[in-house]
């Protein structure tokens, strides 16, 4: 938006053309496409809304910035159980009719597209990626992060600097791929310790 010196405004209308160019160039790539950040971690209905959006856009996910953030995300990215039915009753109809080109599925027309969309529907799991502030290794910085902590979270909403993350994506069934990189936020402060990378489920 800053970029475009578009206003930044509810349902984002100024800014759909570029969000639309976003989800074809990945299309046409063959990549998965990330919507951007909703800052406003107090609105839980305007990020429900834009992760509604994004997802009808073609977005396969987004980009989150507090953990308060998964629940609106996973509900509009992930098919609804009608749609994993109606995913079945495709693969389903092609499998009993291998040599079919075109079926018809619930009184419409199904054809190949449709078996690809259904088969992408049915996959199983999905992936997270990773950019997150973790707990360090190292003694003192890590002794620092839970002195800060406690303060952190009450600025940023819960957010926390102390968090274990990679064990507790293995604890919930993730297997991670990521490595640990820190950097200090300005001359003299202690490093932050950065994780980054995906987690699939194991």
């Amino acid at each position: 938006a800053s970029e475009l010196r578009a206003a930044r405004v509810p349902g984002r209308t100024p800014l759909l053309h570029a969000l639309g160019a976003c989800v074809m160039a990945a299309r046409a790539a063959g990549v998965d496409v990330l919507d951007g950040v909703f800052n406003d971690t107090g609105d839980p209905e305007g990020l429900a809304c834009e992760c509604r959006q994004a997802a009808a856009m073609g977005f396969d996910g987004k980009t989150l910035i507090h953990p308060g953030q998964i629940a609106a995300a996973n509900a509009a990215f992930s098919p609804s159980d009608d749609d994993v039915a109606r995913a079945r009753r495709i693969v389903d109809a092609f499998a009993a009719h291998p040599d079919a080109g075109v079926l018809t599925v619930d009184g419409a027309m199904a054809e190949e597209l449709h078996l690809r969309e259904a088969r992408r529907v049915l996959a199983p799991g999905g992936v997270v990626l990773l950019y997150e502030h973790i707990r360090s290794e190292r003694p003192v910085p890590a002794a620092l992060q839970t002195v800060v902590s406690p303060l952190w979270a009450r600025a940023a909403g819960g957010c926390r600097l102390d968090v274990d993350l990679p064990r507790h994506l293995a604890a919930a069934g993730f297997a991670v791929d990521a490595r640990r990189f820190g950097f200090a936020p300005s001359p003299g402060a202690p490093p932050v310790t950065f994780l980054l990378g995906t987690a699939r489920p194991a």
